[in-house]
């Protein structure tokens, strides 16, 4: 039979297996297919209702023979090209299998394919709103679009949804019966798929409604289903053993990579399947880099660039750790010898990693300190070493030494008239265009010149937007100062305070020491942007004739909107409207965590390597722009665009103010300004790994970012009738 061989156990789960039947009559018309039950022995008039249906080909055991033999039943008298093991306690929605099949056929090497739901483990399920069956419908109506840029190759799939081909089939046989009754069959299945040179593919262009537990758990007596719930957890520690003896695999199996399994072959990485080789280019090219970079780092630090051996100082204000020694002496050492000649012989001063001061032998005592506050950081009798600040931050240094008890040297930083070099070479997008007027502001307080190393991407901005800023690829010669920018977590050496309990205006004035807050970076459009024709047609509405930006990535998936259907839903209703709407991204997907993000369905792909003023000149023309914390939200608002911020991930004050920030405070959320955490080390802190994972930004609803979009459009169109009168 060209078609598929719908397999389902039932165990006294008669309505779950009429409605999981129901279902799949309504939905399942656009493929040839055969249903087929294997009941284990029911007492509750399961046996003479399935007796009933024509279309349902059964087989009825005496007694429950376990979830694994009771699939094999099945299996051997199923005549379908593909095999789909499905769970009795599940409600099938449109283009279900159509859309599993075209994923499963979409490459010889695809050996079985699952898809997504409202619960399951394995991170194949997400928060659902809908309360009824009308409701799964219309949203699963909405969700079912095959899209190939949203398939994942995964190492295991949970069993509830299985459709694999008959060639894997009659390469490697049916379930497992060792784990009889049931569980971690799914999971020796996936092994054995991999193992005879198949791929596994996560659908994450499809949903199904799951209910759980119809045969273990579900009973009416809270009793009764107490006492098998327990019996379950039992079972499932068992068959754990089982298959961890079989596959000789550690228990944390689930975390490990197929290398790791079945060494020699390829990791399978859960990403999205088109365009994967300039996928997996890229981020391998990436990785070379930053290692090569780290490990010119480690080699250039293994050389001295002092003559002399080092004495690190700080304010003791905590205890100073291996990270931090490492991060200063980055600094250190990339700045070089230390630069100016004092006037005494052998004693030289700079201020380009902090404050440091060669100290020749002979008998000095040094005192350092902030001038501002009067305080001593170092006060003590140095004799051949090079001092050096563990502080990396603007403070109006003063150096004074003293030679037998007379003073020799006296300094009080002052950069007027000087080079100051701000090195933002490794400074994320957004943290760039944050800081930017604040380095001006700090030129126009000190009267110095200040000159910025800055990503190649930028400097052109730089250069239209900042017309005071030199630009540089590398410290001078003269450099008075040196001052590494970014919105560092690291207090106090590169940072008085850990910047997320800051505002971002407080961060800038802190890092640079400047007193007051400059005009936010405004960046001008050099020319209308030509868009061309749509490439579909965009409905008649008040929208008609605009075009609204929108990027759906950031520096870190946890700072995406990550609603499963919400990007598609806000595209398709401002498309009503008559918007055409615009994907800026630099990539059509990004990949990191096991989430990928990509261009949202109906969406014009305006992604790419696009110089900074091309997207400024289509920001300056957009209706409205919408995004995440990231780089382009920053960038639309120089550019003066309206900007409906969706970020659950930060608090208020991390961003730019926004009337249109949108955010689910009935959630968890804020915690990358959770002093408590880590974010160098932690993702999701408080609900990795469970079903809350991120809900900070999956639980945001589209209809929350489309009234926030409406506001902005509607007072967009008040403010141009104001223009006009």
């Amino acid at each position: 039979m060209d078609g598929t061989s719908i397999i389902l156990l039932n165990y006294n789960t008669k309505e779950l297996t009429r409605m999981c039947i129901e279902s799949i009559r309504a939905h399942t018309q656009d493929v040839p297919h055969e249903i087929i039950v294997v009941d284990n022995g029911s007492k509750d008039g399961s046996v003479a209702w399935l007796k009933q249906q024509k279309d349902v080909r059964c087989i009825f055991n005496k007694k429950n023979a376990g979830f694994p033999k009771g699939c094999n039943q099945g299996l051997a008298i199923a005549q379908g090209s593909e095999l789909l093991l499905l769970n009795s306690d599940t409600v099938v929605t449109p283009r279900w299998l159509s859309n599993l099949r075209t994923a499963l056929y979409s490459r010889p090497e695809v050996g079985a394919v699952s898809c997504m739901t409202n619960n399951c483990s394995n991170y194949q399920s997400f928060h659902v709103d809908y309360t009824d069956g009308d409701g799964l419908q219309a949203f699963a109506e909405a969700y079912n679009r095959s899209d190939a840029a949203k398939w994942e190759r995964r190492l295991r799939l949970v069993g509830y949804c299985f459709l694999f081909k008959r060639e894997v089939y009659e390469a490697i046989g049916g379930l497992d019966e060792r784990f009889t009754p049931g569980n971690f069959e799914d999971d020796d299945y996936s092994l054995r798929i991999w193992q005879a040179g198949y791929e596994l593919l996560l659908c994450r262009d499809t949903f199904i409604h799951h209910f759980g537990g119809g045969s273990f758990v579900r009973d009416a007596s809270p009793e009764v289903q107490k006492a098998k719930y327990h019996a379950f957890r039992v079972l499932c520690t068992r068959n754990k053993a089982k298959f961890l003896a079989k596959w000789h695999v550690p228990d944390d199996f689930q975390a490990l990579g197929l290398e790791e399994v079945f060494p020699g072959r390829q990791e399978p990485r859960v990403v999205r399947c088109y365009d994967l080789e300039a996928i997996f280019d890229r981020e391998q090219a990436r990785r070379e880099e930053r290692a090569k970079r780290k490990a010119e780092t480690a080699k250039q630090m293994r050389t001295p660039v002092h003559d002399l051996p080092v004495l690190y100082f700080s304010s003791d204000r905590t205890v100073v750790g291996r990270e931090d020694l490492e991060m200063v002496g980055f600094a250190d050492h990339d700045a070089g010898p230390v630069a100016f000649e004092t006037g005494v012989d052998g004693l030289r001063l700079d201020f380009r990693a902090g404050v440091r001061l060669r100290v020749p032998e002979g008998a000095f005592h040094v005192r350092i300190g902030d001038a501002e506050t009067g305080l001593w950081f170092f006060d003590g009798d140095v004799s051949g070493k090079v001092l050096v600040s563990m502080e990396k931050y603007a403070i109006r240094w003063q150096v004074e030494v003293e030679q037998g008890g007379a003073l020799v040297f006296s300094h009080t930083f002052d950069p007027q008239g000087l080079d100051v070099f701000f090195d933002l070479s490794e400074t994320p997008l957004g943290t760039s265009l944050m800081f930017l007027p604040y380095i001006e502001e700090y030129q126009r307080e000190t009267g110095c010149h200040a000159v910025c190393r800055v990503k190649e991407q930028l400097k052109p901005l730089v250069e239209r937007s900042c017309q005071g800023l030199a630009l540089a690829d590398a410290m001078g010669a003269d450099a008075y100062a040196v001052y590494y920018v970014e919105a560092f977590q690291s207090e106090p050496f590169f940072c008085p305070d850990d910047c997320r309990k800051l505002a971002w205006q407080d961060i800038c004035r802190s890092l640079l020491g400047v007193h007051r807050d400059p005009p936010m970076l405004s960046c001008a459009p050099e020319q209308t942007p030509a868009l061309g024709e749509p490439p579909a047609p965009v409905a008649d509405g008040p929208g008609t004739g605009q075009y609204i930006c929108i990027a759906v990535q950031a520096s870190g998936v946890e700072k995406c909107w990550l609603h499963p259907l919400g990007w598609d839903m806000v595209v398709a209703a401002l498309r009503a409207k008559g918007y055409r709407v615009l994907c800026i991204d630099q990539d059509r997907i990004m990949v990191q965590h096991g989430y990928s993000v990509s261009l949202p369905t109906g969406a014009e792909d305006f992604t790419g390597a696009r110089p900074l003023q091309e997207r400024i000149d289509l920001l300056a023309g957009a209706a409205c722009f919408i995004g995440g914390p990231s780089g382009l939200s920053w960038l639309a608002r120089a550019a003066g665009c309206p900007v409906v911020l969706i970020s659950g991930l930060t608090l208020p004050q991390s961003e730019f103010l926004t009337p249109y920030r949108v955010v689910n405070p009935a959630v968890c959320h804020g915690c990358y300004n959770d002093m408590r955490v880590d974010w160098h080390k932690t993702f999701c802190p408080y609900h990795h790994g469970t079903r809350r994972e991120l809900e900070c930004m999956k639980r945001i609803t589209p209809r929350q970012v489309l009234l926030a979009t409406e506001r902005a459009l509607a007072d967009g169109r008040a403010a141009q009738r104001e223009a006009n009168h």
